[in-house]
């Protein structure tokens, strides 16, 4: 497989993204995905347009009842749907109106949405399962890590989680002074990071010294499922009054822009391994990045890799932050999640 870190396809702002690179998997009938939310306040347009990109409508206009239905663009639902059908599809030509068999309901058993809060580390390895006692997508299950029974022979997870700050928890309210490689880093981090990574890990592995029993690679089904982690940062906390934020003030990381303290955590921290991220991995075999994730998920034989999509403006010079445009957002999910998965 090999390990390439590196810089991204620009996406549809023209804005690179930065990722581990190993290949490429294929969405099927058994592919998984999570995306959760920053729901801290300043996300509202962000998480409609997002919702509506990820699991809106299958048709934008008509229906399979009357024949006359038109697939919705702007959902990613329109596209993969068809990968759960077990019958005829729900689109053209066949309009199959059972939602048992034209994937309707099965994609809505494999894909979930939640809103939760800033704690991104922790949520990367917090895949969410279908609650059959629910409406979708309303409360889904929390599991912990992808051995869970709850996912019926996985071929591919997704995991996406939008954030845009972290401080209090993660950045300890550093923000981009010159000190940041050396001091931004916190208990809390450590301890997410650790827990996420020994979550992706096979039989033993225990990363940074935390152990557990739920390991991805200890499987009762034996499947060897690849893993798209996805980190989005639409750029909220460098328009904000919050005084840690201190605008995008930080280097470029390659974007054409100066970098939040938040972006620098994904980037520099989760992506490279910089500073005391991985320093300790020299120091004393310790790593709180996911600078090695081709060695922690060595043993699937697939293809994995971790995205990290920063963003500042849309094509139209406004703030990403402010876009809800479920348009724009698909652009978005499908230039991250295709890195690794053809859709």
């Amino acid at each position: 497989m090999g390990f390439v870190a590196g810089l991204g396809v620009p996406t549809g702002m023209g804005v690179p993204t930065y990722y581990i690179d190993d290949g490429g998997n294929q969405w099927d009938a058994n592919t998984y995905a999570t995306v959760i939310f920053d729901g801290s306040g300043s996300m509202g347009d962000v998480i409609t347009g997002l919702t509506a990109a990820m699991g809106g409508d299958y048709f934008s206009s008509g229906s399979a009842s009357g024949g006359d239905g038109v697939k919705n663009v702007e959902s990613i639902r329109s596209t993969v749907q068809d990968y759960y059908a077990t019958g005829d599809i729900e689109g053209a030509p066949t309009f199959n109106t059972n939602n048992a068999t034209n994937g309707h309901n099965e994609f809505e058993k494999h894909v979930q949405m939640i809103t939760k809060m800033e704690s991104s580390a922790e949520y990367m390895g917090t895949p969410y399962s279908h609650n059959s006692s629910a409406t979708w997508p309303a409360s889904p299950v929390a599991n912990a890590g992808w051995k869970s029974a709850n996912f019926i022979t996985p071929s591919n997870f997704i995991q996406i989680v939008v954030c845009n700050e972290s401080n209090a928890e993660y950045h300890d309210h550093i923000a981009n002074g010159s000190e940041w490689a050396n001091t931004e880093i916190t208990d809390s981090w450590k301890e997410d990071m650790s827990a996420t990574k020994t979550l992706l890990g096979d039989t033993g592995y225990s990363a940074n010294g935390v152990s557990s029993s739920t390991q991805a690679g200890t499987r009762a089904d034996s499947a060897n499922p690849s893993f798209t982690l996805i980190l989005i940062d639409p750029g909220i906390n460098g328009v904000t009054s919050d005084p840690y934020a201190n605008g995008f003030d930080g280097p470029d990381l390659g974007y054409g822009f100066g970098s939040t303290s938040s972006m620098r955590l994904w980037v520099q921290g989760a992506l490279h391994g910089e500073g005391v991220y991985g320093l300790d991995a020299i120091t004393n075999d310790y790593n709180y990045s996911f600078n090695d994730l081709d060695t922690v998920t060595a043993w699937n034989g697939k293809e994995n890799m971790l995205i990290v999509e920063c963003l500042y403006v849309d094509d139209d010079g406004a703030l990403a932050s402010e876009n809800s445009d479920p348009a724009f957002w698909k652009v978005q999910l499908e230039d991250a999640i295709s890195q690794n998965l053809s859709i």
